[in-house]
């Protein structure tokens, strides 16, 4: 929403805009700069009317301000519940930031889900397929890693592949789908193997969305948050992952005997 509202603004300075849209340059500079709570969609929608928004981004605007104002806040962190309403933000985050540091413990990121992974893990879940905005956002996010202006660093662990989901096959060819998407030049693949000793435990997932934002998932939601102790400290945390993995052609050869292990053990049953 700030980077909609400058882009909204133009060349008219805060001073001369407020007026016109009903605010006081302090209160516009403060949404502009992501502080303070944001625009709900009524104020969105007139905000965007009064300050000659184009219809595209008016309707933008209101949609991130149905976003926000779905979500429940405390001062440091969002909790979001709605299943579409995270994937509409985790779309979002990504395309405002330059690079996404994600590391999952127990899973596989969307990013490198394939569509059959995925419905395989839906259907095994109690409340089953979560409906077509969620797949709708969801596809819009998976579409952002063939971007190559921005850079991607996928840290998983090697057990966590190791836990077939569906079938082995499935599996397999999500492992094999993995080992293809990490030859791409803005996309490094990290894998934390089940065999070489760490001096350390490993820590719940999380994704680093550029210097903007943290994702910590729960089986409740996920939670958001901005603060800048709270970024640097799962900063730090990544470099220490990133600095115990293997990497680029170790990786991908991990991955290959890790998907061929996976495909001889028997049929996919």
């Amino acid at each position: 929403m700030p980077r909609l509202l400058v882009a909204i603004r133009g060349d008219r300075r805060q001073i001369d805009l407020a007026p016109v849209v009903g605010l006081t340059q302090a209160k516009l500079s403060r949404l502009e700069k992501g502080e303070g709570p944001p625009l709900d969609a009524e104020a969105a929608a007139a905000f965007a009317e009064a300050a000659g928004a184009t219809p595209e981004q008016t309707a933008r605007l209101v949609e991130l301000a149905d976003i926000n104002t779905s979500t429940h806040r405390v001062p440091r962190a969002v909790m979001l519940r709605n299943a579409h309403v995270v994937q509409g933000r985790i779309r979002d985050y990504v395309r405002a930031s330059d690079h996404v540091w994600s590391w999952t413990s127990d899973a596989v990121p969307a990013v490198l889900q394939t569509r059959e992974w995925t419905e395989t893990m839906l259907a095994g879940e109690d409340e089953g397929d979560p409906g077509p905005e969620w797949w709708a956002a969801r596809e819009e996010h998976v579409q952002l890693l063939t971007e190559p202006d921005r850079r991607w660093r996928l840290l998983l662990a090697e057990g966590a592949l190791r836990w077939i989901v569906g079938t082995r096959a499935v599996q397999a060819a999500l492992i094999e789908h993995i080992a293809e998407v990490s030859q791409l030049d803005h996309v490094e693949v990290g894998l934390l193997d089940l065999a070489s000793p760490k001096p350390f435990v490993a820590s719940y997932g999380f994704h680093l969305y550029g210097r903007q934002a943290v994702e910590v998932a729960s089986d409740l939601g996920a939670a958001f948050t901005t603060h800048p102790e709270d970024l640097e400290y799962f900063r730090t945390r990544f470099d220490r992952l990133w600095a115990h993995a293997q990497h680029g052609d170790q990786a991908r050869d991990l991955l290959g005997r890790t998907a061929r292990a996976m495909r001889r053990k028997g049929p996919s049953n």
